[in-house]
């Protein structure tokens, strides 16, 4: 676990780079910084499928509140990374993955659980 002093350090660091986390500039498409360089490489992938015709449109991370259902109590938001309409106005969440944690994990279930009817891809980075 590191110390107070050793984030702020690593914050400091030239190129604004902490931890496997790829630079602004790597990961910026559009005007838009995305959280990792795969996933703007595939907000590039999703312009060029719809300027092939292929979907309709996308937009960059929807959010999605996870609630309990007793008590009606909010339990956390989601925030994926894309959703994509089709041609026939169906949508579809994608979510770009390097490798799901634990806490993804559950996150997804619990998604899947207040959503059942969500359609959501994981695309491996």
């Amino acid at each position: 676990m590191a110390t107070v002093k050793e984030v702020a350090e690593m914050l400091r660091k030239p190129k604004g780079r902490v931890r496997n986390v790829a630079s602004k500039a790597d990961r910026t498409y559009n005007g838009h910084v995305y959280h990792s360089k795969a996933e703007a490489l595939w907000a590039f992938q999703l312009d060029c499928q719809k300027q092939a015709g292929i979907i309709r449109s996308w937009r960059a991370q929807p959010k999605f509140t996870i609630w309990w259902p007793v008590g009606n109590a909010k339990i956390c938001d989601m925030i994926l990374d894309f959703e994509v309409q089709s041609l026939d106005n169906t949508f579809k969440l994608q979510e770009i993955k390097g490798w799901e944690t634990p806490e993804w994990k559950l996150k997804k279930k619990l998604l899947m659980a207040c959503y059942p009817d969500l359609k959501l891809e994981v695309i491996r980075a």
